[in-house]
């Protein structure tokens, strides 16, 4: 249907304007020969609009389209295909009443126009048939170490070769990817795709396949992701499809051979040869949530766990959890409404090695409980209330290389003695460079 439709419209289209412009040339003598042919191409504009509006219909039902954006070409065209039809009865039946199908002609001429215009917007995007109208900048991907790779890489890739099937108005397979928590949430198909254990993102699927393939994204004849956007597309869906990850954070580089190659390889997590993958029906509850969870890897037992597109989270819900602690590798509790006393529990997940805190309500009395996470490599604190004190309490953690403190309460100039005494750790404020005590003496000495 969703080619039928297309396919339709145009004959309601240009029958009834050409309905309007001979009903206007039939106004001198010389096309008064053409006045008995108008209301046959009324007729079969009629029935054009009534089976446009009737396939139209039934395109809408199958949720591919925002109803609010939709619902005005649905009346519009109901409109023409209603008006075509009386129109062609006044033929038939002529009311005594002058210029009445020359003003019948011109009123339908103004709904096909503006039926077409709603449509347009539908299939094209917004202002389709605006005159005169700028064309719009997009920004292209930066690709640069310290890009957030969503906001710098990921969102501009996704408008330019994917929002126009899968945003505002229009949204194929019922996936939208104009913002984050929508495609996290994934279309009709979910987020994941493959069997129990082996679950990959179901866009990872979908960009892998041949060119050839029906289910190739995008579509062939559409303009095609890059090598290079694709290593990183597929390289952030991997880490979980995160808005605060950072380029250098996936580890993509142009020397590696290829994405797959650069999957396979083993990361920094812990060893695990004992663990038993956990079975769907322990994790399917948590996932109707909108709660993210993907393997490492095919056939791996430690879990990235996503909870940001649930910011409704609190210190109450990890019973749930308790099922598969051991199996926790990954935690990102972005932006929810957890606070030091989840803390108290997370400390207590054995192979926890990556932990987003960013922009929730922990505080240094909850940082000093993370000290007993033993595998703990990242630490996200970004927009929280930390301070030097708090971090001051991890340094016994023997793997810690990262954490993040933008927009926390921690202060550069107190990070040269932090640095000093955990040398081995990277702290990003946000672009500010810490000075080491080397660095600061050779200053002095000039």
């Amino acid at each position: 249907m969703g080619v039928v439709h297309p396919l339709l419209i145009h004959f309601p289209i240009s029958l009834l304007l050409l309905a309007f412009f001979l009903e206007i040339y039939s106004l001198n003598k010389q096309g008064k020969k053409y006045k008995a042919s108008i209301p046959l191409i009324t007729l079969l504009g009629g029935i054009g609009a009534v089976l446009s509006a009737g396939s139209g219909y039934v395109l809408m039902d199958t949720g591919d389209y925002e109803s609010t954006a939709v619902l005005p070409h649905r009346n519009w065209g109901i409109a023409l295909a209603l008006g075509s039809v009386v129109l062609t009865l006044l033929y038939r039946y002529p009311p005594k009443i002058p210029y009445v199908h020359l003003a019948g002609q011109g009123l339908l001429s103004i709904i096909v126009v503006i039926t077409g215009h709603l449509g347009g917007n539908l299939t094209h995007g917004e202002d389709f048939l605006q005159l005169n109208q700028p064309e719009k900048e997009k920004a292209a991907p930066v690709f640069k170490k310290e890009s957030l790779v969503y906001q710098d890489i990921v969102v501009p890739i996704l408008e330019q070769k994917c929002v126009s099937c899968h945003g505002p108005s229009k949204q194929k397979g019922k996936l939208r990817l104009d913002q984050l928590a929508s495609l996290l949430r994934g279309g009709k198909n979910g987020f994941y795709h493959g069997e129990e254990a082996k679950r990959i993102p179901l866009m990872s699927h979908r960009m892998n396949l041949p060119s050839t393939d029906k289910q190739h994204m995008p579509p062939k004849g559409k303009a095609q992701l890059t090598d290079q956007e694709k290593k990183i597309m597929l390289a952030w869906l991997n880490e979980g499809a995160s808005s605060q990850l950072l380029l250098k954070d996936l580890k993509v580089n142009e020397e590696s051979a290829s994405i797959t190659e650069w999957q396979e390889k083993v990361p920094d997590w812990p060893s695990v040869p004992d663990l038993e993958i956990i079975p769907d029906a322990t994790l399917n509850p948590l996932r109707e949530k909108g709660i993210v969870i993907l393997p490492l890897a095919n056939n791996h037992p430690l879990l990235q766990i996503n909870c940001q597109s649930v910011p409704d989270l609190n210190d109450d819900d990890w019973e749930p959890f308790n099922a598969f602690k051991q199996h926790i590798a990954s935690l990102r509790l972005s932006g929810t409404q957890i606070s030091d006393k989840s803390l108290k529990w997370i400390s207590l997940l054995p192979n926890l090695t990556k932990l987003y805190l960013d922009n929730t309500k922990v505080s240094d009395a909850g940082l000093m409980l993370l000290s007993h996470s033993k595998e703990l490599r990242y630490l996200n604190l970004v927009g929280t209330k930390v301070t030097e004190k708090g971090l001051l309490s991890l340094h016994r953690l023997p793997h810690l290389r990262s954490v993040y403190l933008y927009q926390s309460e921690v202060k550069p100039e107190s990070l040269i003695k932090i640095q000093d005494r955990m040398s081995s750790v990277y702290f990003d404020l946000g672009g500010y460079k810490i000075d080491t005590l080397a660095q600061k003496a050779e200053t002095e000495e000039k």
